[in-house]
């Protein structure tokens, strides 16, 4: 089933629009949810709490892309699933550690998932990032959308790992400014 069949589906509130989004994009809600949670369980947990979401709050504008819509409602779900895991077990985590990292960049926005969900700001930090030194988007992209630590991201781009730390503190400094400027504060 295509996406404008799914999205007429999911507006008219029938159910079929489930099993088209089960088949179409199950593998990749399962990819990204692997990411950030180990357990097979709570990946599936995962899967349904993305299908019930994207069921229960599609805008009443179709989404103009189903496939990071979807994404993105899975990559929530999995950080929140990983944050109440490690939160329970009172560890610390390579995902709560970027989301301590976002939550100063986004002080008064609210959550960082807030941060995701707003096109707005959304817009305004492609913008940012569009304009910005490839190597320093890279690095924060890979950090802060695909989760990966400083040695992972130093090994990728043959720097020393305090160099991507330091970067990153120097980029999310700047994001601060540029969203302040927008009327972010």
């Amino acid at each position: 089933m295509d996406d404008r069949k799914i999205v007429e589906l999911l507006l008219a509130r029938d159910e079929r629009a489930v099993s088209g989004i089960e088949e179409s994009y199950t593998s990749m809600i399962r990819s990204i949810a692997g990411k950030y949670l180990s357990d097979r369980r709570d990946i599936e947990e995962c899967v349904n709490d993305t299908l019930m979401s994207v069921w229960n709050d599609t805008p009443p504008g179709s989404p103009r892309m189903l496939k990071v819509y979807i994404a993105r409602i899975a990559k929530c779900s999995a950080i929140n699933m990983r944050r109440d895991s490690m939160r329970a077990k009172r560890g610390g985590g390579q995902i709560d550690a970027v989301i301590d990292e976002l939550e100063d960049v986004c002080s008064g926005l609210g959550d960082p998932e807030d941060m995701v969900v707003t096109q707005e700001l959304t817009g305004i930090v492609n913008a940012f990032l569009k304009a910005s030194q490839e190597l320093d988007a890279g690095i924060f992209i890979r950090r802060y959308w695909f989760g990966e630590s400083s040695a992972e991201i130093a090994a990728r781009y043959g720097i020393n790992p305090l160099n991507v730390n330091l970067r990153l503190s120097r980029f999310r400094k700047k994001l601060r400014e540029h969203l302040k400027k927008n009327g972010y504060e």
